[in-house]
């Protein structure tokens, strides 16, 4: 049976959380019941099983992101590109206009005026099937429609393959966000910035993730790295995303793309 490391972070929390219980190793183990020994092989780096991983987390209440990695727990990932990685999400997700959109910014204030209806009404003209196209150097915002609280992770893959992340960002730096509409970028950002620019020609694809809590920090710490200067991904961070996808850490799952052209 395959067997998992725990981290050196999960390590020390596994042993900070057994001294603050005031209980032997061996109370841990009778309560938690698992066997003494898969302990001590975890404890020393030589690996575990994914049910002792997740019988310790919930002996301790912990996460079990907090003691192994997703990209050690999903070992089947560990060779995939960024690439690879971005389309296993993009089929995880679903488009739904009423919900995620991009807009013209020009059209930004008949939204707000009018409300969320309105976005469903605003014409878009298609370039190919089920996608928007923009001009060059137009200015867009992203429209996003919440039925529950949450906090949203906005990923993009830009025309040149890079991954991005826009919420939270410099653009997005309260990403909690309320039930209702809301336009990004926020009014708010340090950039006094009113729109995205659709700068480069090629197709844009984005993801929205709204996580019903904040995740552990664990896995998804470079959320506050991409909270002061927009991030851009690598096989690390989209593994942790992915990995929160399958185990339905993710109340919604939502993309979009368009085509940014030279000409209507």
């Amino acid at each position: 049976m395959a067997t998992l490391k725990a981290s050196e972070i999960g390590i020390a929390k596994l042993r900070h959380c057994q001294e603050l219980s005031g209980k032997s190793w061996d109370d841990v183990a009778e309560e938690s019941r698992v066997v003494r020994s898969s302990i001590f092989k975890l404890l020393g780096g030589n690996g575990a099983t994914k049910e002792v991983v997740n019988d310790l987390a919930k002996h301790f209440k912990l996460e079990r992101r907090e003691i192994v990695t997703d990209r050690e727990w999903y070992p089947q990932w560990s060779g995939l590109s960024t690439g690879d990685l971005w389309k296993i999400l993009w089929e995880q997700s679903r488009e739904d206009l009423a919900r995620f959109r991009a807009i013209k910014a020009a059209d930004k204030p008949q939204l707000v005026r009018e409300g969320m209806s309105t976005l469903g009404a605003i014409q878009y003209r298609r370039s190919i099937p089920r996608e928007n196209h923009f001009l060059l150097n137009e200015e867009i915002v992203y429209c996003v429609d919440v039925q529950n609280e949450g906090h949203l992770v906005l990923l993009e893959r830009e025309p040149n393959g890079s991954i991005v992340c826009l919420s939270p960002s410099e653009f997005v730096r309260q990403n909690r966000l309320s039930v209702g509409l809301s336009i990004l970028p926020q009014v708010d950002n340090p950039l006094n910035l009113a729109a995205f620019g659709a700068t480069e020609l090629g197709r844009e694809e984005l993801i929205a993730c709204l996580l019903p809590k904040v995740p552990a920090v664990a896995e998804f710490g470079w959320l506050e790295t991409s909270r002061e200067q927009a991030l851009v991904l690598g096989v690390e961070e989209l593994v942790s995303v992915l990995g929160g996808v399958v185990e339905g850490l993710h109340a919604h799952l939502w993309k979009l793309s368009y085509e940014v052209v030279n000409h209507g």
